[in-house]
């Protein structure tokens, strides 16, 4: 189950772990709401790999408490505003014969109380880290995550944050999947050049991403660079816009005085949003991952199956995949200064050392976060909840 339509790092995880499925004796129901456009992500992917699919009418029942999600106010209203749906939901659960549910992310979590009820298993696989700041908040979240049978989460650190008692908890990290073609030729054949080195962000125009961070970061930098930016990028700004977003209009407005500062050295070239960013990836010298506030973030382990290296904000939600001057450098978080440094000191690496940084990435990459382990590590769980 995953509450939402639309492309994103969790989607992209939901369709990894149904592929771990694809030599076994489970037959994966993929459930998701209704989209208003006629493209949605998931619809066409279920299409195209023929899997069985609900779209839902109504919205999912979420409580959004994770490290950069929404504000309190607009969590709490959201989840007011959805619980209205819970018999709908209460129907809909009780009509569905599927003998295992797995909840995609902690947000459907409230959705566990309505499958208890009908005597569901239930595995819900955490991929956000834990908001620190709200006690009672967590508190029912906790209460929420031992009522499953298993939880399951990215990385060690995040397991041992929640310190679950009655769950059954395992450490299941995404997969990079590995049947892009020619890899090897690919992952190699571009040379570290300082002329055009090349750095790509993909959080789009998106405080929780750091692209403020990058965009100051780069008004202290005085060499020559491209910068790729992919990402949700603000669509046009009107008057309604300005109204409902304020929050993000005022961002914009920021990121946008701040791109009037960077020297002309630096060239941007934004792409907005993408489905695909393999070859973006494989294009860039490295990818920069410059969040304001600990998210685990895919682009981690997606830069190392291409040999590229990062340059990270050090939390410390990263320290199972990151090790400074192994496979990143790392940068204090939310300092743009430090953030150009730790540009600079790349820049001026030399390019054996650069090659050696990307092959610990790809090696780190390989070893944790590969299709078969993770396949044999998602059935195993399977195995022991059912």
């Amino acid at each position: 189950m995953h509450h939402t339509n639309i492309i994103g790092g969790g989607s992209l995880s939901l369709f990894d772990i149904i592929d771990c499925l694809s030599d076994t004796n489970y037959s994966p129901h993929v459930v998701f709401p209704k989209s208003n456009s006629a493209s949605s992500y998931l619809k066409s992917k279920c299409l195209d790999d023929s899997y069985e699919y609900t779209e839902v009418d109504c919205p999912f029942i979420t409580l959004s408490n994770f490290n950069g999600g929404p504000n309190l106010i607009f969590m709490l209203f959201k989840f007011l505003r959805n619980i209205f749906f819970v018999f709908k939901w209460n129907k809909l659960i009780r009509n569905m014969n599927e003998e295992i549910f797995v909840l995609n992310s902690i947000v459907q979590v409230p959705l566990v109380l309505l499958l208890k009820y009908h005597n569901k298993k239930v595995i819900c696989c955490v991929r956000e880290t834990k908001q620190e700041r709200r006690g009672i908040v967590n508190l029912l979240m906790s209460r929420l995550l031992d009522m499953c049978d298993c939880v399951t989460f990215l990385t060690k650190f995040d397991m041992l944050n929640w310190s679950l008692i009655k769950a059954d908890t395992y450490i299941l990290p995404d997969i990079v999947n590995l049947k892009y073609s020619n890899i090897e030729q690919r992952g190699t054949s571009k040379s570290f050049n300082r002329d055009s080195l090349t750095l790509l962000y993909t959080g789009g125009a998106n405080y929780l991403k750091g692209y403020d961070v990058l965009l100051e970061s780069l008004t202290y930098l005085n060499i020559k660079l491209n910068v790729v930016v992919c990402g949700v990028i603000p669509p046009k700004i009107n008057l309604r816009f300005i109204i409902l977003r304020t929050q993000l209009y005022l961002f914009h407005v920021k990121c946008q005085s701040l791109k009037l500062q960077i020297n002309k050295n630096i060239k941007i070239t934004v792409f907005g949003k993408m489905s695909n960013v393999e070859e973006l990836i494989n294009k860039c010298d490295v990818i920069v991952i410059p969040f304001n506030i600990a998210h685990q973030s895919r682009n981690l382990y997606e830069a190392g199956y291409f040999k590229k290296p990062v340059i990270i904000s050090d939390f410390t939600c990263y320290e199972d995949n990151v090790i400074d001057g192994f496979n990143c450098i790392t940068f204090n978080p939310n300092d743009p200064r430090d953030l150009a440094d730790k540009i600079s000191l790349f820049y001026s690496k030399p390019t054996e050392e650069v090659i050696l940084m990307g092959q610990n990435n790809h090696s780190m990459t390989i070893s944790n976060h590969n299709h078969e382990t993770v396949s044999k590590l998602f059935i195993n769980i399977l195995s022991n909840v059912g």
